[in-house]
């Protein structure tokens, strides 16, 4: 449940009946405090639908598997000018619940809310509370938080299940965009699909067995994402 990132979530507060009695959210219709998002954690079953848009990352252990969604730093490719995101592209769960996950704490996973985002509001809009308990906002917000966060920490026990079997290798890619800047990308891996061509039997039936092969099929069919992401991010030459 701690793999949000954390430049989205900038002042990360749980929420609390008496410090947000009169708190709420207005509405927002863009995404713009994603614009900066490059690498997005991705829950297990997001792995399919994402993995027709961009390619899917891991970071170090037992972290989660992250869609890639920018080449330069800061820049999310699939957010516009106006706001919007790219028409028919996969947004991440942890977008889409924005400004709310869901952390641990002592008695349990507890909702937490980023009062800096710009939606909120200490006083008025759509309220977390109404006449002392949660409301219907809070209520829905947690009880999708919390599915959500179930469906990452599956996503790291299959980063972990794909390391144990070898299946993961350093990413390490340099890029000059049509300007001229240099960008390098390292400190994350990818599935190798030489290890996977490889792998015994019985590690194929274990992934089976753990349900992780339709993930890890969606994970090979995202490496097909780079020629179109580097094209719209303006790279014009990479290398290893």
């Amino acid at each position: 449940m701690q793999n949000q990132p954390a430049s989205l979530f900038r002042q990360p507060v749980p929420i609390d009946p008496l410090r947000h009695a009169t708190a709420g959210l207005i509405p927002q219709a863009g995404f713009e405090f994603a614009a900066s998002l490059t690498l997005i954690p991705l829950g297990i079953e997001e792995l399919a639908p994402a993995s027709a848009h961009v390619p899917i990352l891991f970071g170090g252990e037992g972290g989660c598997p992250q869609g890639l969604y920018g080449i330069r730093p800061d820049h999310n490719l699939f957010v516009g000018s106006d706001g919007r995101w790219r028409p028919t592209c996969y947004i991440p769960l942890t977008v889409r619940h924005y400004p709310f996950h869901v952390q641990n704490v002592v008695g349990g996973p507890q909702l937490t809310i980023d009062e800096a985002a710009e939606m909120f509001r200490a006083e008025g809009g759509a309220p977390l509370f109404e006449n002392g308990d949660v409301s219907s906002l809070h209520r829905a917000a947690f009880d999708a938080c919390l599915e959500s966060a179930a469906d990452l920490d599956r996503a790291a026990d299959f980063t972990l299940a794909l390391q144990d079997y070898g299946l993961l290798k350093p990413c390490d890619l340099h890029m000059m965009l049509a300007d001229g800047e240099r960008i390098h990308l390292a400190g994350h891996y990818q599935l190798d699909g030489a290890s996977l061509e490889v792998l015994s039997d019985s590690g194929v039936l274990d992934l089976r067995r753990r349900g992780f092969l339709k993930p890890l099929y969606a994970v090979l069919l995202s490496q097909e994402r780079w020629d179109g992401l580097m094209q719209l991010g303006g790279v014009a030459a990479r290398g290893i």
